[in-house]
């Protein structure tokens, strides 16, 4: 049963307003007939169940609303070449990441303008991955409006060298994961980085693709749980 995207879901037994990038697919791609079922998907936790009825209509007939997962994650990460990011955020739409901050260091070798693309591919993943909640793409921003942004939380980085290899203990109830580029971070970025209180974390004895790191780290930090979560 295949996923699409509707911003507003109505209560059951109210037809559906589709996007019209949606309503294509669906009727002039997908050659959709009445009887045929779908999954919605709104982005921020709700999801339907719907059914194609005569004259091109999406009828819901069921809703269910999700519990977002704690704690919340935010990914900053410094693009790598090419397509690398768009790898990056499939990954991290079949995780428990809720914000993606695009993040250009002293090493970045790409330099991105907008974050429109990286919104549509995410759209694309949570529905292939039919993940209630679309993360949220930021436009890029600097390591230092970065390192701002994520000081109210607990945030890690990676470093095989110096990096603590022990499961992280949660304070807050949003955690930073910040991946540097293809050539590291920079002595100063790291020293920056240990002024506001980052830790670093070791996920392996060996450096990292950025692609490989972004993932390894979500995961092992959406597998931790903060303390109020443990009965």
């Amino acid at each position: 049963m295949r996923a699409f995207h509707c911003e507003h879901i109505p209560a059951p037994g109210e037809h559906a307003s589709l996007p019209q990038c949606e309503f294509k697919h669906l009727f002039k791609v997908l050659r959709a007939s009445p009887g045929d079922k779908v999954i919605l998907l709104d982005g921020k936790g709700s999801t339907a169940l719907a059914k194609i009825a005569d004259g091109a209509a999406v009828t819901v007939e069921s809703v269910e609303n999700h519990l977002r997962h704690e704690p919340k994650i935010y990914l900053f990460v410094s693009p790598p070449r090419h397509s690398g990011m768009d790898g990056i955020i499939a990954s991290a739409c079949e995780t428990a990441v809720s914000e993606i901050f695009p993040m250009l260091c002293e090493h970045s070798v790409a330099f991105p303008r907008k974050a429109d693309k990286w919104r549509r591919c995410a759209i694309e993943s949570c529905k292939q991955a039919r993940n209630p909640f679309f993360p949220m793409i930021h436009e890029p921003l600097g390591f230092k409006d970065a390192v701002a942004v994520a000081k109210d939380s607990d945030a890690f980085y990676g470093d095989p060298l110096r990096g603590d290899p022990c499961p992280p203990q949660f304070k807050m109830d949003t955690v930073s994961w910040f991946v540097g580029p293809e050539g590291g971070f920079s002595d100063d970025e790291r020293k920056a980085m240990d002024s506001a209180g980052f830790k670093a974390m070791k996920l392996s004895p060996v450096i990292m693709r950025v692609e490989t790191a972004a993932l390894a780290g979500i995961v092992m930090l959406s597998n931790c749980q903060p303390p109020w979560s443990r009965g």
